[in-house]
């Protein structure tokens, strides 16, 4: 099963995604991640808030992550394509900001994510922000 986290960034107006082999992952990095997505996302709102009460619109300093789940991915020259059962999503490798990576060999750092979603909890801080793929643990070389 794949997992793809996608951070929407409200200063750019971009968005990018990291998708990973859930099997790869441990449980307790996965309870992590929801809280900090959950965590992330109530920041993210009251950013927005302010943001509109201080006359800035949709211009703020925040970012919104989704995580959806799929079966099966096909990569294609600028596009990954994930699978459910009757459902495709594409996901495009584009250049803008930065671009979407499939990270099936990848493992999320559990005192990477853990930490992240102290400070979410705690400070009410984002440490991830424009940089979510620093929880990533680099890739064994066999």
């Amino acid at each position: 099963m794949l997992l793809k986290i996608t951070e929407r960034n409200m200063w750019e107006h971009e968005a990018w995604s990291h998708i990973v082999d859930i099997d790869k992952q441990e449980g307790q990095v996965m309870n992590h991640l929801m809280i900090f997505v959950r965590l992330a996302n109530a920041c993210c709102d009251k950013a927005k808030e302010d943001a509109v009460k201080a006359g800035h619109g949709q211009y703020f300093a925040a970012s919104r992550y989704s995580v959806d789940f799929f079966d099966s991915h096909e990569v294609t020259d600028r596009s990954f394509r994930l699978k459910n059962r009757s459902i495709t999503h594409v996901v495009t490798r584009d250049s803008g900001y930065k671009s979407s990576e499939l990270l099936l060999d990848r493992k999320i750092s559990p005192a990477k994510m853990k930490s992240a979603m102290k400070y979410m909890r705690d400070k009410k801080q984002n440490v991830l922000y424009k940089n979510f793929e620093s929880v990533f643990l680099k890739a064994k070389k066999n």
